[in-house]
């Protein structure tokens, strides 16, 4: 959150006492808090978790992108029915089957590691 837009949510009780930070602290959620809509489909949710998160349209439709590849290689099973079992094995597939570098297979670990994080 810009601290512009910080300060324009706390001014009111900042305006009656200025030296008073704990007026300030009250409205701050830390980045961590947000829960997708259950409702929403898995591609919205992961679009609004990174719009909460602040990335940008290159970095989540590379994220997307992993994680459509992890959800198709284990015939399209969602991912909370998942674990690390499936992960390494998908890297593992990414490193044999597929020759990917190694910059990449962090890079869609990441992903994964987001996708379990959040939903």
């Amino acid at each position: 959150m810009p601290l512009i837009h910080f300060y324009w949510l706390v001014q009111p009780k900042l305006r009656k006492n200025p030296l008073n930070m704990a007026a300030a602290n009250t409205t701050f959620r830390p980045r961590e808090s947000l829960i997708p809509n259950p409702k929403l489909r898995l591609r919205e949710q992961v679009h609004e978790v990174m719009r909460f998160k602040q990335f940008s349209l290159r970095p989540e439709s590379a994220y997307w992108n992993w994680m459509r590849q992890f959800i198709f290689f284990h015939n399209k099973r969602h991912p909370r029915e998942m674990g690390k079992a499936e992960v390494e094995g998908f890297l593992t597939h990414l490193a044999k089957a597929r020759n990917v570098a190694v910059l990449r297979r962090v890079y869609s670990a990441c992903a994964m590691a987001s996708v379990f994080v959040t939903l």
